[in-house]
C-alpha cells in the first residue's frame, strides 16, 4: 500500500512539474510545444469542438457558451500552454453568421463573370475584413469544384467549368482574404461537382481526367495564392471516400503539389477518424470530444502512427500561430458603406448582357414608366442556399433601386404582385435543409399566374415593359429539369408571350432579366424578348447593380463563365448526372463517361453541336449586336 502511494506521489510530482515546466505557444516555438504535448493532448488538438457554435446561433437548446455563436466550427483550446480556440465561418458570398448580420457579396459565378481578378481580390479583402472585425480565424471559402452539369446545386458558389478561369478566381479571392491575416479553405477537394446523395456517392472517374480537369483549378489555385487550410469533400472517388482517401490528400496535394498547409474534412460525424488522420486529413470539423478517446485508443494499438498524428497536430499549431485570434490583433472596424459600395460595383461588372436587338438597352435617360413584370422583380434573390447563404443587412430588389434611380413604376401592376407576394401558396420552401432552413437561406416565389387584361393596361400605360424570371439553388440538393427549373414553367412561359404580345402591338420594348442560381434553357424563349440581361445572384446590393446597368450608369461587361446549351440533352453529362428518379432512393456512383467533355472543352471541339450561349459570351453597350 505504501509502495503504490509514493509511486502515485511521484507521479503527480511529475506531471506538476512537466506542467510547470511547459512553454507557452509562440509562432517560432511550434516544435518544442509539440514535444511537450501528452498523446491525449495531440489528439485533442486535430478533434474540433463540435456543432455547439453553430447550433447556438440557430438558438437550439443545450448549446451556449460558444465565444462566436454561429460559426460553422472552432479548434480545440489547451490552457496550459497558451493554444487558444480560433473561429471558422462559412463564407463563398460573405460572412454566414446567423448571429450577425454581414455584407452579401454576389456568389462566385456571377464574381467569375466579370472575369476580373483585380475585383475579385478586392471583394476577398472585404470579406476577410469583415471576418476579422467579427473574430472569424478562417473562412471556409472559396468554393471551386467545376460546373460538369448545370443542375449541380451548389454551381452558384462556383465559378466555372473552365479550369483555368476557376483557379485564377480562387486564387485571387484567397490572396485578398488572407492579406488581411484571415484564413480561407479551398473546397471541395475534390470531385464535389453534385449534392445528390453527396455523402455516398462513389465518382468513377480516370486519373487523366481527374488530373488534368478536376483537379486542375485546385492547383492552380493552391500555387498561385497558398491557402492556409484545404478541405476535403464528402464524395467517393473511385472506391475510396475522399476523407480516407491517401493517394489524393497525401500522394497528390502533399507529394506531388508540395502543399504544407492543413487539411480539414467537411462537416460530417466523422466515423474511423484515424483513417482519416492516416490519409491525410489534419483537423476533424466540426468535431466530435468521442473522437479524441478513438485517435489515442488507436496509436496505443498501432492502428495510427503517432508520427503521423505529430504532423496533423504540428499543422494545427502552425495555422493557429497565424491567426488574428492568436495574435490578439482582431475586432477592427471596417467600412460598411465601402463595402456595399463594391459588392454594387461587383454586382454590375457581373452582368452578362446576352441579347440587345436595336439598343433595346440602356433604358433611355429621360423619366419612364416601367411595366415591372415577374415576382423576383420585387424579391432580388441574392444568393444560394446551404453554407453559402450570408445573413445580411439587406437585400436591395430592382423595384427599389428604379425608382431611386427616378424611373416610375406601374402602380396597378406592382400592387397586384405585392398582394399575390403576401399569399402563403406563393413562396417556395427552401428544400434540402429540414429543421434549419430559416437560417440557412432566402425563399423564392411562384410565378405570379398571369391576367392577360393586366398585362394590357400595365403595357400600355408604361414606357417599357420589363421581366424577371428568378431561380434559387443550394446546397443538399440538386435541381431538376422539370418545368419551374432548368426549363420555363407554363406561368412564366405564358408570362412572357403575353408581355411580349403586348409590348410589341404597342411598339415598344420588352426586356428579360435573369435573377438565376445557375444555367436555364433559354433556346425556345428568347426570341421573345428585345433584351435579356443575365444578372446571376448579385449579392445584396443587386437591384441596384442591374439598374446601373439597365439605365445605362454602367457599361456591361460581363462575360459567360459558363456554356448555355440548346438543349440539356446536347451535354455529354447528361447521361451521368445522377438525378433522383421516382422510385429510386440512392444513386450510389456517378460515372464519368465523358470524360474531359465538360462545357466549351466539349462544344469548342464539336462546332457541329449548337449552343444557345458559348462560354465568354457577352455583348456591350458599345458594340451592339443582335444577339440571339
Amino acid at each position: 500500500m505504501k509502495h503504490r502511494l509514493m509511486t502515485l506521489l511521484c507521479a503527480c510530482a511529475v506531471m506538476l512539474t512537466a506542467h510547470a515546466q511547459c512553454v507557452l505557444l509562440r509562432e517560432d516555438n511550434v516544435d518544442t510545444v509539440l514535444a511537450q504535448m501528452t498523446l491525449r493532448e495531440k489528439a485533442t488538438v486535430v478533434v474540433g469542438n463540435g456543432w455547439g457554435s453553430l447550433f447556438e446561433g440557430f438558438r437550439i437548446p443545450f448549446c451556449h457558451g460558444h465565444r462566436l455563436p454561429g460559426a460553422a466550427g472552432e479548434t480545440r483550446a489547451i490552457e496550459r500552454f497558451g493554444i487558444p480556440s480560433i473561429i471558422l465561418a462559412d463564407g463563398p458570398a460573405g460572412v454566414r453568421l446567423a448571429t450577425h448580420e454581414m455584407t452579401a457579396f454576389p456568389t462566385g459565378i456571377s464574381l467569375a463573370s466579370t472575369h476580373d481578378t483585380a475585383l475579385v481580390r478586392a471583394v476577398g479583402v472585404a470579406m476577410g475584413e469583415e471576418a476579422r472585425a467579427v473574430g472569424v480565424d478562417v473562412l471556409l471559402m472559396p468554393g471551386m469544384n467545376l460546373m460538369r452539369n448545370p443542375l449541380c446545386g451548389r454551381n452558384y458558389e462556383y465559378y466555372s467549368e473552365d479550369p483555368d478561369l476557376s483557379g485564377q478566381m480562387a486564387a485571387a479571392m484567397v490572396k485578398g482574404v488572407q492579406s488581411v491575416g484571415v484564413g480561407t479553405s479551398v473546397k471541395h477537394f475534390a470531385m464535389n461537382n453534385q449534392e445528390t446523395n453527396r455523402f455516398k456517392t462513389n465518382a468513377i472517374v480516370d486519373s487523366a481526367t481527374m488530373h488534368d480537369l478536376y483537379l486542375r483549378n485546385f492547383r492552380i489555385a493552391i500555387d498561385g495564392s497558398e491557402p492556409w487550410t484545404v478541405m476535403a469533400s464528402y464524395i467517393t472517388v473511385n472506391g475510396t471516400p475522399v476523407m480516407r482517401n491517401k493517394a489524393i490528400l497525401t500522394g497528390i496535394l502533399r507529394e506531388q503539389w508540395g502543399y504544407d498547409g492543413l487539411v480539414l474534412t467537411d462537416w460530417e460525424g466523422h466515423r474511423r477518424p484515424e483513417e482519416k488522420i492516416a490519409a491525410g486529413v489534419d483537423l476533424l470539423t466540426p468535431g466530435m470530444t468521442s473522437r479524441i478517446g478513438e485517435i489515442y485508443r488507436a496509436v496505443k494499438r498501432g492502428k495510427l502512427s503517432e508520427e503521423r498524428l505529430n504532423e496533423a497536430a504540428k499543422r494545427v499549431l502552425e495555422l493557429i500561430v497565424k491567426t488574428h485570434t492568436f495574435k490578439q490583433d482582431g475586432g477592427q472596424p471596417y467600412d460598411t458603406l465601402q463595402h456595399e459600395a463594391l459588392a454594387r460595383r461587383a454586382g454590375a461588372a457581373g452582368c452578362v448582357l446576352l441579347k440587345n436587338e436595336g439598343a433595346a438597352l440602356p433604358l433611355r435617360q429621360e423619366k419612364q414608366t416601367v411595366a415591372l413584370f415577374g415576382v423576383h422583380s420585387y424579391h432580388l434573390l441574392c444568393g444560394g442556399t446551404g453554407s453559402g447563404y450570408v445573413n445580411c443587412r439587406h437585400r436591395i430588389a430592382l423595384d427599389t433601386a428604379l425608382i431611386a434611380a427616378d424611373y416610375r413604376l406601374n402602380d396597378e401592376l406592382a400592387s397586384a404582385y405585392k398582394h399575390y407576394m403576401g399569399k402563403p401558396r406563393a413562396k417556395r420552401k427552401i428544400k434540402g435543409m429540414s429543421v434549419v432552413s430559416k437560417y440557412m437561406g432566402q425563399h423564392s416565389y411562384y410565378e405570379m399566374p398571369t391576367d392577360k387584361d393586366l398585362i394590357q393596361r400595365a403595357v400600355h400605360a408604361s414606357d417599357v415593359a420589363l421581366v424577371t424570371i428568378g431561380r434559387q439553388a443550394g446546397e443538399g440538393i440538386d435541381r431538376h429539369l422539370e418545368k419551374g427549373d432548368f426549363y420555363l414553367s407554363d406561368t412564366e412561359r405564358e408570362l412572357l408571350e403575353q408581355v411580349s404580345a403586348a409590348a410589341h402591338a404597342e411598339g415598344k420594348r420588352m426586356v428579360v432579366v435573369l435573377n438565376i442560381a445557375g444555367v436555364i434553357e433559354t433556346a425556345s424563349w428568347r426570341d421573345l424578348a428585345d433584351a435579356i440581361l443575365l444578372v446571376w445572384c448579385p449579392g445584396q446590393e443587386g437591384g441596384f447593380a442591374v439598374a446601373d446597368v439597365l439605365t445605362g450608369a454602367v457599361a456591361p461587361t460581363g462575360k459567360l463563365p459558363v456554356t448555355f446549351p440548346m438543349r440539356y440533352e446536347d451535354l455529354p453529362s447528361a447521361a451521368n448526372f445522377p438525378l433522383k428518379k421516382l422510385g429510386v432512393k440512392d444513386v450510389k456512383y456517378t460515372v464519368y463517361e465523358e470524360k474531359m467533355n465538360i462545357g466549351h472543352l466539349y462544344f469548342d471541339a464539336h462546332p457541329e453541336v449548337e449552343v444557345a450561349y458559348p462560354y465568354g459570351f457577352g455583348l456591350s453597350y458599345f458594340a451592339c449586336s443582335s444577339g440571339k
